[in-house]
């Protein structure tokens, strides 16, 4: 696509939502230009590939999210396999469907699968939006219990007594656990897919 430069320095290119339930925003320059792109999914699968800048990657990626097309999910279930994109892209697989995000009928089962496979992975994700370093096992958690439903885990209501919301948010906002908190969430979440014959 011509014209990457000039969106490249619209500054910051993504930032936070102000609200907890979309903490990404991306500015709405760029999102009306990638927006009149003949193919916007394949040139923002094409320039990740070669982003640097940790915000650009994830304004890519959030843009990429934002696609009512079923190339998306393949493309961020790849990502899953790239160190510096994997919690963004776990976050933004478990988000697409809910409000704000293109709804579809995705193959869950395929996406959870690599998901479930980042629960055990305690490294950090440098969020370059919000300043903070968050577990990339606790975005895989929350967006499998998201696509999952988060009505099937009724006790999420006690996860957090200062936060009884946790149950409707997770997934949706950026997920931060205690210890405790991801074992047991690990541990259940691993029950239920396999009740579901998704484990």
């Amino acid at each position: 696509m011509s014209g990457w430069e000039s969106l490249r320095t619209s500054w910051p290119p993504v930032s936070d939502g102000d609200r907890s339930w979309r903490p990404f925003e991306v500015r709405s320059e760029i999102e009306a230009a990638i927006a009149s792109l003949p193919d916007p999914t394949s040139a923002l699968a094409s320039e990740i590939t070669i982003a640097t800048d940790p915000q650009w990657r994830l304004t890519l990626l959030v843009l990429l999210a934002l696609q009512d097309d079923p190339r998306v999910d393949q493309i961020l279930r790849e990502r899953l396999s790239e160190e510096r994109d994997r919690a963004p892209a776990a976050y933004l697989i478990g988000v697409i469907g809910t409000r704000g995000w293109p709804r579809r009928t995705r193959d869950v089962p395929s996406l959870v699968r690599p998901l479930q496979a980042l629960f055990d992975d305690e490294s950090e994700w440098n969020d370059p939006v919000h300043g903070e370093a968050l577990a990339v096992c606790d975005i895989a958690l929350a967006a499998v219990v998201r696509m999952v439903g988060p009505d099937r885990f009724p006790w999420l209501a006690a996860i957090d007594d200062d936060r009884p919301e946790t149950s409707k948010l997770i997934g949706l906002e950026l997920a931060r656990f205690t210890p405790e908190q991801r074992s047991a969430l690990k541990r259940t979440v691993t029950q239920e897919l396999a009740t579901l014959g998704e484990g």
